[in-house]
């Protein structure tokens, strides 16, 4: 899953960022063909971007030329459908999207909590789910989706639970599955 950052639009509230950024993700993912597809996609993008740095990927480049105008296509639509509540809000607006790593993770033990969007925290129930590893920053957290049963992500600090080891790395006996799947 993508961190996304929306830029240039400082009138929304909290939970209308939330909703836009919600909006763009479900938006680009409808266009891509998917969350695996968009991280593919945003990958290419980026990769044939750099081999033409400083200029700009030429119209005559066919198969790269089409390949990052799939991605910019893409990415307008889910802006205009991030903002399509409040279309004069959006018009200056920018989105930065980082795709995190994303592992599929097994809770054996109801030892583990993190924080909910609204800073509640919560234990984090036995299960399987999809979680990102977030390293932007300085930070090293765990994003599992979902695992808020009120709705919603729950975020662990891994300074928290130094048992945890070098995540994904070294596990060692912990409460979480041996080998992690690595999503993309």
């Amino acid at each position: 899953m993508p961190a996304l950052t929306l830029n240039d639009c400082p009138e929304l509230t909290p939970e209308m960022r939330r909703e836009a950024e919600r909006r763009f993700w479900a938006a680009l993912c409808d266009s891509l063909g998917g969350e695996v597809q968009a991280a593919a996609a945003h990958a290419e993008s980026r990769r044939i971007r750099a081999k033409y740095r400083p200029q700009p990927v030429p119209s005559d480049a066919g198969a790269d030329h089409a390949a990052v105008q799939r991605w910019n296509l893409a990415c307008q639509q889910a802006l205009a459908a991030a903002f399509a509540p409040w279309p004069k809000l959006g018009q200056e607006a920018s989105i930065e999207l980082a795709f995190l790593p994303t592992y599929r993770v097994r809770v054996r033990l109801e030892e583990l909590s993190g924080f909910a969007a609204d800073g509640v925290r919560a234990t984090i129930q036995r299960g399987e789910y999809l979680v990102d590893h977030d390293t932007r920053f300085g930070r090293n957290s765990l994003v599992f989706r979902d695992a808020d049963r009120r709705g919603g992500d729950l975020t662990v600090e891994l300074r928290d639970y130094p048992e945890l080891g070098m995540f994904p790395n070294d596990l060692g006996r912990t409460q979480l599955e041996e080998n992690p799947e690595r999503l993309y």
